[in-house]
């Protein structure tokens, strides 16, 4: 007879979870900080940056699977480029 594997208690899990979204978050942050300081600017106002559907078609294409490997910067890139759109539909921008 096979065991069943122990899982941990679910308190841990989201402990884990919150601790990953702690440290994307952090991430995510740098990379939008690093980038506002080359001068890349408008991503809340669609007049004075990029269109959603700009952003939107960006970040798809950013998505694709692809033969490449996925690395670190690129998952960043498209966690902030997914916020610019929730932030745009949230805040009515």
């Amino acid at each position: 007879m096979k065991k069943k594997p122990v899982k941990e208690p679910l308190y841990m899990e989201i402990a884990q979870l919150d601790q990953a979204v702690d440290a994307f978050a952090t991430m995510m942050r740098a990379r939008l900080h690093e980038k506002a300081l080359l001068g890349w600017r408008g991503w809340n106002d669609s007049n004075k940056g990029p269109s959603s559907k700009v952003i939107r078609a960006s970040l798809k294409y950013d998505a694709m699977p692809t033969n490449k490997a996925f690395d670190e910067i690129e998952s960043i890139d498209i966690a902030n480029k997914a916020m610019f759109l929730w932030y745009r539909k949230v805040m009515g921008v």
